[in-house]
């Protein structure tokens, strides 16, 4: 605001920007290990499904809140590797990594409707479910964005082919 009432003061310099692009910071291994500890222990069964869906889904198949509200219990495929049909925007099919296969299946195959539970679902939905989900006593805030750049480190670290990993994030270029 300063910046725009005038030029002639010592401002320092301007805040950079964070397009929207750019990715969020992993979490770190220990983070990741409590928050896969933590999704089913919620309170409420409302809670823990939505917990579990937001945790398999991002780091499973690399879905965050752009997605993840929108997948059905429909759009998970058991036959063969399992996998996760994801609408616009960028309509692709994702094959799950093989931790989060067990918990997507059972999600689906205990529901009907949106993957993450009857709530009202919006595009705001993965956030306010998120920051009701308590993990490590609250000292890790489980954001979908994070969960999905984990998933992204996971096929870097395991030498996932670019052009495959590109159409599986679906990206245009990385």
């Amino acid at each position: 605001l300063g910046r725009a009432l005038t030029t002639r003061a010592a401002w320092g310099p301007p805040l950079k920007r964070i397009s929207r692009q750019q990715l969020a910071q992993p979490y770190l291994q220990d983070e990741v290990v409590k928050i896969v500890r933590d999704a089913p222990r919620q309170l409420t069964p409302e809670l823990r499904r939505a917990a579990v869906s937001i945790v398999a889904s991002g780091l499973g198949a690399g879905l965050d809140g752009r997605w993840n509200y929108k997948i059905s219990c429909d759009d998970i495929d058991g036959l063969g590797p399992v996998s996760v049909s994801v609408p616009d925007p960028a309509k692709r099919i994702v094959v799950v990594r093989k931790q989060f296969e067990a918990d997507l299946l059972q999600l689906a195959s205990n529901g009907d409707g949106a993957l993450i539970g009857p709530h009202r679902i919006s595009k705001n939905t993965s956030s306010e479910l998120a920051a009701r989900i308590v993990i490590a006593r609250g000292s890790i805030r489980l954001t979908a964005s994070r969960l999905r750049s984990n998933w992204l480190l996971a096929h870097l670290e395991a030498r996932t082919p670019p052009n495959v990993l590109i159409k599986a994030a679906g990206l245009k270029t990385f």
